[in-house]
């Protein structure tokens, strides 16, 4: 139950407990610390399974996700035909709009 805790170390606590408490409580107080252990415990163990189980549900969802960009990076063949470059507008005036207006403000 408490594997830090020696033998001696638990009589000691429990002697201790007996002058503090009193022999009448005592009974009492050691079954509520026995529940709020096992309480504890219990939600301990709820909730390292609850983690567990969203981090399978991630590594899944992330599995699927390399699979698929695999696929769709398998169907192109050579990378050097992609053009990166920016596409260029048809009219060559509507690249700069706002120094052509600028500077129409200059000479008005």
């Amino acid at each position: 139950m408490f594997p830090s805790i020696g033998t001696g170390e638990l009589l000691m606590i429990l002697l201790v407990a007996l002058v503090v408490i009193g022999p009448k409580k005592l009974p009492t107080v050691i079954k509520t610390i026995a529940k709020v252990y096992k309480y504890i415990r219990k939600t301990s163990a709820e909730i390292t399974s609850s983690i567990n189980e969203a981090v399978d549900d991630t590594k899944e969802t992330i599995n699927e996700e390399k699979e698929s960009l695999s696929d769709y990076f398998g169907e192109i063949e050579d990378f050097d035909d992609i053009d990166t470059t920016e596409p260029k507008s048809e009219k060559g005036d509507d690249e700069h709009p706002q120094k052509e207006q600028q500077s129409s403000e200059k000479q008005s």
